[in-house]
């Protein structure tokens, strides 16, 4: 085996946009707030519907819904 047998698979796209929808989960589970315009919320609640490309985020203070591209995790 060499070295280059040991390093794990590169992120996909994909796998990259599934890590952040599970840390804004986790970010409205521990009240965490998020950062979107420049100002930071606290998630109210998300949708994720089976089919839907990706979820529907709903930030307090703000009207409307926001997708989870829109959002900045804030690291603590």
């Amino acid at each position: 085996m060499s070295a280059r047998d040991k390093l794990p698979p590169a992120e996909t796209a994909q796998d990259l946009a599934d890590k952040h929808d599970r840390l804004i989960v986790r970010c409205k589970q521990l009240c965490r707030p998020v950062e979107y315009e420049g100002v930071n919320h606290f998630i109210a609640g998300y949708r994720h519907h089976k089919g839907d490309a990706e979820m529907v985020i709903y930030l307090e203070g703000v009207a409307g819904e926001v997708r989870p591209c829109d959002i900045t995790i804030l690291e603590k």
